[in-house]
């Protein structure tokens, strides 16, 4: 959705992202206040979002740092030699899948 925009100027609205994820507003506008956060969209003057960087220059690596992982709590438990194995398996099978841009995400989906 915000791709197409982006290519097209036009904004999204509140109302348009929340139902094309079907989420609550809240839960809409907390995503979008953390993408916004991570620089990765902006809110307009008027009521739209529109993406800041080119879909090209937007990992799913980095929007799995900003949604998956609670970076927070990692520290506290980086002596854990179990969570330690699993994240770096983790990190080792989905070497591939975060460095794909979402302009080639959007491609494989649609």
């Amino acid at each position: 959705m915000m791709h197409g925009n982006m290519r097209t100027s036009h904004a999204v609205t509140l109302h348009e992202f929340s139902n094309e994820l079907r989420l609550g507003y809240d839960n809409a506008e907390e995503i979008l206040g953390e993408l916004a956060e991570a620089q990765l969209v902006g809110k307009l003057a008027a009521q739209g979002w529109a993406l800041l960087r080119d879909p090209q220059h937007i990992t799913v690596g980095e929007l799995a740092e900003l949604f998956l992982w609670d970076s927070k709590q990692l520290p506290e438990q980086m002596n854990d030699a179990a969570i330690n194995h699993w994240l770096q398996q983790l990190n080792h099978s989905t070497v591939n899948i975060k460095n794909i841009n979402l302009a080639e995400l959007w491609q494989i989906t649609t």
